[in-house]
């Protein structure tokens, strides 16, 4: 099964702050559906640090159904975006 990592930077899905801006409206919806329903074992959180993958899976965790686990894919090793290497991650 193939799947996608999602590029996480928390601006870019953070709908409770003052101005709410379309993109970020779009993007949670989205990250929402994703979670809920996908049907995939796991879900692939590509950003900068440990700390951006923990507001991921803040994010996350609420819409997801038990069995999917989340995965770090931190932005210095790119080269596990590569298909054949995310089953192996």
């Amino acid at each position: 099964m193939k799947t996608a990592a999602i590029l996480y930077q928390r601006d870019g899905y953070e709908t409770s702050g003052k101005r709410l801006m379309g993109r970020q409206a779009a993007s949670a919806g989205f990250l929402k559906a994703l979670a809920r329903y996908t049907t995939g074992e796991s879900l692939y959180c590509f950003t900068t640090n440990q700390t951006g993958f923990e507001e991921f899976c803040q994010q996350v965790r609420p819409w997801l159904k038990n069995s999917v686990s989340l995965q770090w894919i931190p932005a210095n090793n790119s080269q596990s975006l590569i298909p054949e290497r995310l089953t192996s991650f």
